[in-house]
């Protein structure tokens, strides 16, 4: 045999040369998804299925915005200081108390009434019978009323003789002077009449007395009951009101101030208590406590 004869080699088609690679790909990836499918199936089994988000439900348009509220704070929230409000200038000139009820003031002592004199009634009466004030004045008389007390003779003159009321105030002077009157005008005479007399003492007081300070008290309510039974007489509180309210305005045209002291005895009612009076009027000792106690918290004291 020649050694220079070349060698053949035997080729095979291209087709095969790809054939066992193709067949190795295939396999790998049958295999891949299968075990794919194993374990998903196993999730399934352990987890259960994916639950699926149910849809919204629909709302109206009215109810899209939330309901108002009220804010509640909360209980231990501080609450917030309250704005600073400047308060009303008080009263300092008599001129402005005029016509109004005069408000409460500060407390004064005893000593304020040293200087004053009480004119009226039987009731005022009491002030002295009780000796409720001592060192005040009083010029009062049982029966006295607004169309008697110019020309009455009731006061003691010191000699043994009686004197009128004017006649008697002419005789000293006074800082202040207290008036409580018409009480017993307001069973016989009009609410005109007894404004009319009223204001008419009034000038000839402050003709007297120009430089005191005239305190006109209001009427003190009654008991109806016990009055109509101790005195056969017919009197009411409603008839009292409306007369106290018209000498609210009489009091500022005659430049006085005007004291709401039947506001210290009225009941729930509006009337005297049964406890205060004996006989639907007059008062037992204790009312004078109650009268003084109310004209101590509402005093007059001219400014410094």
């Amino acid at each position: 045999m020649s050694l220079n004869k070349p060698i053949k080699i035997k080729r095979g088609s291209s087709w095969r040369r790809w054939t066992v690679p193709l067949i190795a790909v295939g396999c790998i990836a049958l295999v891949s998804l299968g075990v794919a499918l194993v374990w998903q199936s196993l999730t399934i089994h352990v987890d259960g299925p994916a639950p699926i988000a149910p849809s919204a439900p629909e709302i109206p348009p009215s109810q899209y915005e939330a309901p108002e509220v009220p804010y509640q704070p909360s209980q231990s929230a501080e609450p917030s200081p309250a704005p600073d409000v400047p308060e009303p200038p008080a009263p300092s000139e008599l001129s402005d108390y005029f016509g109004i009820v005069f408000p409460e003031t500060e407390r004064v002592t005893s000593d304020y009434f040293k200087d004053a004199v009480f004119i009226g009634d039987s009731l005022t009466m009491g002030i002295q019978l009780y000796d409720i004030m001592e060192g005040a004045t009083v010029l009062s008389a049982t029966g006295i009323n607004l169309s008697s007390i110019n020309t009455a003779q009731v006061i003691d003159a010191g000699d043994g003789t009686k004197i009128t009321v004017l006649d008697a105030l002419a005789r000293n002077s006074y800082g202040k002077i207290y008036i409580m009157m018409g009480a017993n005008g307001v069973g016989y005479l009009s609410e005109e009449q007894t404004l009319t007399l009223y204001g008419a003492f009034i000038d000839e007081v402050r003709a007297l007395c120009p430089d005191s300070v005239i305190y006109i008290q209001s009427v003190l309510p009654i008991c109806e009951e016990k009055y109509a039974q101790r005195y056969k007489a017919v009197m009411n509180n409603a008839d009292i009101d409306a007369l106290n309210a018209r000498l609210v305005e009489l009091a500022g045209e005659k430049r006085c101030l005007y004291l709401d002291v039947a506001s210290a005895f009225k009941d729930e009612r509006g009337h005297m208590p049964e406890s205060a009076t004996p006989d639907g009027i007059h008062l037992y000792s204790s009312g004078y406590t109650t009268w003084f106690d109310y004209l101590k918290t509402h005093a007059y004291v001219e400014a410094a």
